[in-house]
């Protein structure tokens, strides 16, 4: 039986955990797929990347379930199904589907059935995982070859694992899954003659901020996993580099290891400030406190007919999203940089700028700090008595720059090119934030502030610190009852992310 035109199914490898570390195939095969059949440790993240019309479904299993849905053949059917619709589908796994993914079972039922098939590789955590804990598996000074098993043998697998015959092989031995079966791999290994003495380690949930790690000899290693509270997923590395484990620990010992933060700015903009979070460390939730929405159409018409004439002699932005929501609306009056003539620009700071130098425009007037309040100093530090100003921000945009130009002398229109409204809240997000399991939030905005407690209301926040981009952030979070403790000095994402380092010194978690 053939397949459809058009149907395929890709066998992905996503990597270890961390959403990064899947391949660029794997994830531009992603970004195209109509169907993706994810495992259940896929992070969210990694999910998002996905079209927004395609169907995500998850099929992930955990150990022992029962239910008959989940089961490999069900998978399997699934994705015939699927890809003889004619659509482009993805089966997302952890790792890579070759290396204990059952990816060789699926391709061969797909084969069986004639539906066409591909196999993007992913970066195994057979060798990610003691990466990530600082192990080489391989090392001259300590072993020329590496191991891997599973440390979940199945009723059903091809022949029982020789443990004797590993424990003779020497170098390094990678045991996936080896969580709950750690006392029964290292009784194993050392009844076949391994060394009680041999440095080991195990590794839960390897290159995600919840990564944490031991590191023991062969014998303890079982007790050093309890005593921890390790849970699946766990890998055990055991050979003589296990004893680097907790010297190279690199990824445990970045500042903000072991830190929940929270993110709250508007879906467009969250993943920037959340990349930068993990890149020190942080688990970083992302949950919009805001969204932003058009505003009445007809005023920024008007001030785009008035642009294009020459009625402006300052056009000045205080956000990013000014500028992208301005720029499209002058893009369907058929206007573009040309339309600005002679006028003035002004950002309110560099991330603003960056978004008019983007669209073939420059920033006359950039403050050194970067608020509504500096930016007016800014604009009153030449002649504006008598100038046509065109202000373009949101609805809810601070009186003072408005009012103060207008004391001086200005001819302002202060027109809205975008709303907004409190964003619909997620609510695991919110049930982790009741529960006491995010330490920290972050503002960049009064609206962030307000979108947030009206999404959770400010009980939840008791306890969590805040972490504010500028003073009138912290302002604004202050009213709220909120526990402003991190303010940044550059009012910058960048600058936010260097003052909660600061603010948290380096914790080790390895043991």
């Amino acid at each position: 039986m053939s397949a459809e035109r058009g149907g395929l199914v890709s066998l992905v490898g996503a990597g270890p955990g961390d959403p990064e570390l899947i391949t660029a195939a794997g994830l531009n095969a992603l970004r195209r797929a109509d169907a993706v059949l994810h495992d259940r440790l896929i992070p969210r993240e990694l999910l998002a990347e996905a079209r927004a019309e395609a169907e995500i479904i998850d099929v992930g299993k955990l150990p022992g379930d029962p239910d008959p849905a989940a089961s490999q053949a069900a998978i399997n059917a699934l994705l015939i199904a699927q890809a003889r619709r004619g659509r482009r589908v993805v089966r997302l796994k952890g790792g890579d589907p070759f290396v204990f993914g059952r990816g060789g079972e699926e391709a061969d039922a797909l084969q069986a059935a004639g539906v066409p098939f591909e196999v993007i590789p992913g970066v195994s955590a057979a060798i990610a995982v003691p990466a990530f804990a600082g192990i080489p598996v391989t090392d001259r000074r300590f072993a020329s070859s590496f191991t891997v098993v599973t440390g979940s043998e199945a009723e059903n697998e091809a022949a029982p694992i020789d443990w004797a015959a590993i424990a003779r092989t020497g170098g390094t031995i990678v045991v996936l899954m080896g969580g709950r079966s750690a006392a029964r791999v290292v009784q194993r290994l050392v009844a076949g003659g391994l060394a009680s003495e041999t440095p080991a380690a195990a590794v839960e949930r390897a290159s995600t901020p919840r990564q944490r790690s031991v590191v023991a000899s062969l014998g303890e290693l079982p007790s050093a996993v309890e005593r921890a509270g390790l849970r699946p997923p766990v890998t055990l590395v055991i050979g003589g580099g296990a004893a680097l484990g907790g010297r190279l620990a690199w990824f445990d010992r970045r500042p903000l290891s072991g830190r929940r933060v929270l993110v709250t700015r508007p879906a467009a903009q969250a993943a920037g400030l959340a990349a930068l979070l993990r890149a020190q460390g942080a688990e970083a939730l992302t949950m919009p406190a805001i969204e932003l929405v058009d505003a009445d159409p007809a005023p920024i018409r008007g001030a785009i007919a008035r642009l294009r004439a020459g009625g402006y002699d300052d056009v000045v932005f205080t956000s990013v999203n000014g500028v992208e929501r301005f720029a499209a609306r002058l893009r369907e009056a058929g206007g573009d940089a040309r339309s600005f003539g002679g006028a003035r620009l002004a950002a309110i700071g560099p991330a603003t700028a960056a978004a008019l130098e983007r669209r073939g425009l420059r920033a006359d007037l950039v403050p050194d700090v970067y608020t509504s309040a500096a930016l007016l100093e800014t604009l009153l530090s030449g002649p504006i008595a008598g100038r046509r100003v065109l202000l373009a921000r949101a609805a809810q945009g601070s009186a003072v720059l408005r009012d103060g130009l207008r004391a001086s002398g200005a001819v302002v229109d202060d027109v809205a090119v975008y709303d907004v409204r409190a964003a619909a809240a997620d609510a695991a997000v919110v049930e982790r934030l009741r529960r006491g399991e995010i330490e920290l939030v972050t503002f960049t905005s009064p609206s962030t502030v307000w979108g947030l407690v009206e999404q959770v209301g400010a009980e939840a926040l008791d306890g969590v610190e805040a972490a504010a981009i500028g003073s009138v952030t912290s302002a604004a979070a202050r009213e709220a009852g909120l526990n402003v403790r991190i303010e940044a000095k550059v009012h910058t994402i960048e600058g936010l992310v260097e003052a909660i380092v600061a603010a948290h010194p380096r914790q080790d978690v390895t043991t």
